[in-house]
C-alpha cells in the first residue's frame, strides 16, 4: 500500500533535508558565480555570513505566506486528529478546508509566476530555478489536493467523471519530480544557464530522494485513472477506513510541501541560513507528516489494505 511507502518517503526526505544543515560554506570562485559577490542571492549562496537579517515576521508578512500559514494551521489540526485518532465529521470538514487551501496555494503559485512576485530574477538550472521550483510546488500541491479529495468521503459528486485526465496530469507532476532533479545534477536540464553552486547542488541532491519517493503516488493515480469509481467503491466497501487513510496521507504530503516552500522563502529572504532553517523544517515535517502517518496506521490498521486494494 502507498501509505507504508509514504512513511518511507517522508523519512528519506527528512534525511536528505537534514544533510543540508551541515553543508560547507559556499565558494564563489567559479567564474560565472562571481557577480553574486556583490549581488547576493541566498538561494544560491546561502546567508551564513549575513550580519543584519530581516525578522521572520517581515519575511512572512505578505499575502502568499498568509495563505501558507492558514494551510499549515489546518494541517496542524488534521495531523493532531490523526495522532489522537479523532476521525469524526469535523475531520472531514477539515479535509475540505485543506483541499481548498491547497488549490488556492497552487493558484497563488501561478499568480506569483505571472506577476514575478518574490521570484528571484536569477535564472538557474533545472528544478533549482526559483520560478521552476515554485511552479512545481504549485502543481504538486494541486495534484495531491485532487488525490486527497478524490479518495476522501468528502469527494463531491461528479469529480470521478474527470478521473482519467486528472490522474494523467498528476502522474506527469510526480514523474517530473522524480526525473527533474537527476537531470539537473547531470547538467542535462537547463545547461545553458550558470552552473550550480554548492548550495544548489545540495538542494538538488535532496530533491532526488524526495522526488523518487514522491513517485510512489503514481500507482494510486493510475488506479484511479483506469478503475475510477467502480474500483474505488469496491475498495471502500471492503476496507471501510481506506478512504480516510488515503486522503490523509495525501494531505500530509500537501502540508510538508507547503512547509518546505515557506522554508524556501524564509531562506531566500535571508532571515536565517539554511543550516538553521532545514533542521527546523525537519521538526515541522515530522509533526505534520511522519508522526500522524504512523498514528493513522495504528488507529485505522484494522480496516485498511496494505497492498491488495490495488487488485480489489
Amino acid at each position: 500500500m502507498r501509505t507504508g511507502n509514504t512513511m518511507g518517503r517522508f523519512s528519506v526526505a527528512l534525511i536528505a533535508c537534514a544533510a543540508h544543515a551541515y553543508q560547507r560554506p559556499l565558494s564563489l570562485d567559479r567564474p560565472r558565480l562571481a557577480p553574486l559577490r556583490t549581488q547576493p542571492d541566498y538561494l544560491i549562496t546561502d546567508s551564513a555570513d549575513l550580519s543584519n537579517r530581516p525578522p521572520l515576521t517581515e519575511a512572512l508578512a505578505n499575502p502568499r505566506d498568509a495563505l501558507a500559514m492558514a494551510l499549515l494551521a489546518v494541517g496542524g489540526r488534521i495531523s493532531l486528529a490523526n495522532v489522537v485518532g479523532a476521525y469524526d465529521t469535523t475531520y472531514v470538514d477539515a479535509e475540505r478546508w485543506a483541499v481548498a487551501l491547497g488549490a488556492a496555494s497552487a493558484a497563488a503559485a501561478v499568480a506569483q509566476l505571472v506577476s514575478k512576485y518574490n521570484i528571484s530574477p536569477n535564472e538557474r538550472r533545472g528544478i533549482i530555478d526559483d520560478a521552476t521550483v515554485t511552479a512545481f510546488a504549485g502543481a504538486y500541491s494541486l495534484a495531491v489536493s485532487w488525490l486527497a479529495l478524490r479518495a476522501s468521503t468528502a469527494c463531491p459528486p461528479g469529480l470521478s467523471d474527470y478521473d482519467a485526465p486528472c490522474a494523467a496530469l498528476a502522474v506527469l507532476v510526480f514523474a517530473y519530480g522524480a526525473v527533474a532533479p537527476v537531470l539537473t545534477l547531470l547538467g542535462l536540464y537547463g545547461s545553458e544557464r550558470p552552473e550550480l553552486s554548492e548550495t544548489e547542488t545540495l538542494r538538488a541532491t535532496g530533491l532526488v530522494a524526495i522526488g523518487t519517493l514522491g513517485a510512489i503516488f503514481i500507482p494510486d493515480c493510475v488506479a484511479f485513472g483506469l478503475g475510477s469509481s467502480a474500483w474505488w467503491d469496491r475498495v471502500s466497501a471492503l476496507h471501510p477506513s481506506q478512504q480516510t487513510l488515503e486522503s490523509s496521507t495525501s494531505l500530509f504530503a500537501l502540508f510538508a510541501t507547503e512547509a518546505s516552500m515557506v522554508a524556501h522563502r524564509v531562506g531566500k529572504a535571508g532571515c536565517a541560513p539554511f543550516a538553521q532553517i532545514v533542521p527546523a523544517f525537519v521538526v515541522v515535517c515530522f509533526a505534520l507528516a511522519i508522526a500522524p502517518c504512523v498514528a493513522a496506521l495504528y488507529w485505522l490498521g484494522g480496516d485498511i489494505s496494505f497492498f491488495s486494494f490495488y487488485r480489489d
